[in-house]
């Protein structure tokens, strides 16, 4: 199964300046699109699925991600541009089969989005390694946005918990506060407000 593990934390656009000149050198620059899709009856949303389309610096990627135990949560990647091809590939690649059901002969819809510059950097945290994403832009939903500025730390490889204190170090040093919803669920939330 393909597993994500990250921390978010809420931050402004001087912080994510401030930590990128905190470790020079190395960062890459995508520019990203999010569309994220559901079926009319909002099967994904019922299930606490977020499937999405990401232009990455021009490259398109779909995305499934489910819940998980404890703070990691399923995912599953594909770099194409045809919503079904993706859902073949996914479920190839592990992700739950019933995702195929779902889309079979529905058309996808787009719920809510983002468009956000992300500068990441990977660093060696000796039994570790994680990925520092500087996350600047907007989320969109229901006609609405609103701006969008974060730091995550995502889990890589090796040691779990040598990652999570990195990630504390991270929020402890700038002041950050952690955010308990993904950028879906953000955005999805616009599209509910009056």
């Amino acid at each position: 199964m393909g597993r994500e593990l990250e921390w978010k934390y809420a931050a402004d656009r001087a912080i994510l300046d401030a930590a990128e000149r905190e470790h020079p050198g190395g960062w890459r620059q995508i520019v990203m699109e999010t569309r994220y899709l559901d079926t009319p009856r909002g099967d994904f949303a019922a299930r606490r699925w977020t499937f999405r389309q990401r232009m990455e610096n021009g490259h398109s990627v779909y995305c499934l991600k489910t819940p998980g135990s404890g703070e990691a949560r399923g995912e599953w990647e594909w770099q194409g541009d045809n919503a079904a091809a993706a859902v073949e590939q996914l479920t190839a690649a592990g992700a739950p089969a019933e995702l195929r059901q779902l889309t079979d002969g529905r058309d996808l819809r787009e719920v809510c989005g983002a468009s956000f510059t992300r500068r990441c950097l990977t660093v060696a945290l000796g039994k570790a390694q994680a990925e520092v994403a500087l996350d600047d832009g907007v989320l969109r939903g229901g006609g609405k946005e609103v701006p969008l500025c974060e730091i995550e730390v995502e889990h890589k490889e090796g040691d779990e918990e040598t990652t999570r204190r990195f990630a504390d170090t991270v929020a402890a040093t700038y002041a950050l506060t952690a955010l308990t919803e993904s950028k879906f669920a953000r955005a999805n939330a616009l599209t509910k407000t009056v």
